[in-house]
């Protein structure tokens, strides 16, 4: 009984020391705005289109049956 005691509580800690890492590096990064464009975008979409030849080449990779 107490074995068991002691194993749970080690998992315990272990989880909440990984929680408290992953808390810790996600912490650190660093987020830089940059402006949007939105005459860049409404180009952007405007020229997508489904005769595009790479978007043929990755149906054509990726939807092998």
């Amino acid at each position: 009984m107490v074995f068991l005691k002691l194993s749970w509580m080690k998992a315990v800690r272990r989880c909440l020391l990984s929680w408290l890492l992953a808390g810790l590096v996600a912490g650190c990064l660093h987020y830089q705005d940059q402006p949007l464009s939105p005459a860049r975008s409404a180009a952007n979409f405007q020229a997508r289109s489904l005769d595009d030849p790479q978007l043929k080449t990755f149906l054509q990779q990726n939807l092998k049956s």
